[in-house]
């Protein structure tokens, strides 16, 4: 039989993953800002593609110097839920102001910028480049605050799969 979760173990568990929420959404945002202001560099694309791996690592600390080295599945997944929750609300927030009061269409010019290096790319077919085109439309014709809702929706969406697999790799059972 499972043991109740006790409120306490709750909140100690939201109490962490808002701190490490800060951080992922510094991490988010710097790997947003990669991709705007370096569009050639892979940096942007490396940040966003070690948020799983930056997740776990924060889970396993928890895990490790909070919780004497044992998280049950079912706490680690919480913990990645809100931590990726906290993380992708700073985020939108942080892309938000940054749309809305600095980008000046740097965005866009960044989307162009793509299309230009996938249509010239040989083997690429016209029906992608076509795709791409008609998405960079759809997002000229977005607002700041619809962009970033729409950013912030796929940050929430990804973030289940990920918390799934993070708290299966990251649970530990008592020694």
């Amino acid at each position: 039989m499972k043991q109740p979760i006790s409120a306490q173990s709750v909140m100690q568990t939201k109490a962490f993953a808002q701190v490490e929420g800060v951080w992922l959404g510094l991490v988010l945002t710097a790997g947003f800002l990669f991709c705007i202001f370096l569009p050639q560099s892979s940096w942007g694309s490396l940040v966003f593609l070690s948020v799983p791996f930056f997740v776990g690592w924060r889970l396993c600390q928890f895990r490790d110097k909070i919780l004497d080295g044992a998280i049950t599945f079912r706490r680690a997944l919480a913990f990645c839920w809100y931590t990726f929750f906290y993380g992708s609300l700073l985020w939108a927030f942080l892309l938000f102001l940054y749309l809305y009061f600095l980008d000046n269409g740097r965005l866009l010019r960044t989307l162009n910028s793509i299309l230009k290096f996938w249509s010239e790319m040989e083997g690429v077919t016209e029906q992608f480049v076509s795709q791409l085109r008609d998405g960079i439309v759809m997002v000229s014709q977005m607002t700041p605050l619809e962009i970033t809702f729409s950013l912030f929706m796929q940050s929430i969406f990804w973030s289940v799969p990920a918390s799934l697999l993070i708290a299966l790799i990251c649970k530990r059972k008592k020694r």
